[in-house]
């Protein structure tokens, strides 16, 4: 299972090059299965204080949680109707595979997702399946919320629209959304439900929007917002950076390079020498949050 070899491979960089991953699990969580919706934004708040992110927008999601929490990220070729999932074990750690078939944005959530139950039960391995369920539990009702609330904290959140109404005469626009969908990193639809979840807007703001014509995939860039890069890349920087070291220090051949890289030997060296010049060796910019709309369509 190419998971499994994966988050081996990860293990073994580490020993080669004398850097064992420093853990820094989080408590698990208990969630209230009257009210798993509540107990996630406890959590979300919790962690973020935790993480030491404030209520702001997380542009680096994978980052944040390989680094500061330990978990081995990698984003793979999965069946579409599988967003992620996760697993862990005392030997080798927390490990979130997430679709890379699917939008960024909604990797971004499907990865939030699965730390929603990392951090609520975490020896139990989950499979995040779309329209799995006709009945959704509570488990996995306190990760939906986790994932919408950790990315669009509701202090944060609350404080833009604000500054936005006053600024508008109290008014949000279709524009106003798509911004601060980019912003934060998520899809306008997550964006919007949030807002209705908060009492931000009217209750079915999204589906209106719809009906009035806001097609975001079809959408010209929104000027002055930033590109993401490498979001989609199959191995975590990390990862590729032990690989690089280990093979410049003689501890691996190019052979064994282009094994743990997944690539042939020409890319690997590419990589390699990309890598050690400080450059991206796999930058996958990203624009998604586009489409002909009026952006003058008021909420």
């Amino acid at each position: 299972f190419e998971f499994q070899r994966l988050c081996e491979d990860y293990r073994r960089l580490e020993e080669i090059t004398g850097s064992a991953r420093q853990e820094q699990l989080p408590e698990l969580y208990r969630v209230d299965p009257r009210r798993p919706e509540a107990s996630a934004e406890d959590a979300a708040i919790r962690e973020r204080l935790r993480l030491g992110v404030g209520d702001g927008p997380i542009r680096d999601l994978r980052g944040l949680l390989e680094t500061d929490v330990g978990l081995r990220i990698f984003y793979l070729d999965l069946p579409s109707q599988v967003a992620a999932f996760f697993a862990f074990t005392t030997e080798l750690g927390g490990a979130v595979a997430v679709n890379r078939k699917h939008p960024p944005e909604r990797r971004r959530h499907s990865l939030a997702h699965e730390y929603g139950h990392f951090l609520t039960e975490r020896r139990t391995p989950e499979v995040n399946i779309v329209g799995r369920y006709k009945r959704v539990p509570a488990q996995e009702r306190f990760a939906e919320a986790f994932g919408r609330a950790f990315l669009l904290p509701q202090s944060g959140l609350v404080r833009r629209v604000h500054e936005i109404r006053q600024g508008r005469g109290g008014a949000l626009t279709a524009a106003d959304l798509l911004t601060l969908a980019e912003l934060y990193c998520v899809s306008a639809q997550t964006l919007t439900r949030r807002l209705e979840e908060l009492d931000l807007i009217g209750v079915g703001t999204w589906d209106r929007l719809q009906q009035r014509g806001l097609q975001v995939r079809e959408a010209r860039p929104l000027p002055d917002l930033p590109e993401r890069a490498g979001i989609g890349d199959i191995l975590p920087p990390r990862y590729r950076l032990l690989a690089v070291e280990a093979f410049r220090t003689g501890a691996l051949s190019e052979g064994q390079l282009a094994r743990f890289l997944r690539v042939d030997r020409v890319e690997a060296r590419r990589m390699a020498d990309a890598l050690a010049e400080g450059g991206d060796a796999d930058a996958d910019p990203t624009d998604d949050l586009r489409g002909p709309l009026d952006f003058g369509i008021r909420i």
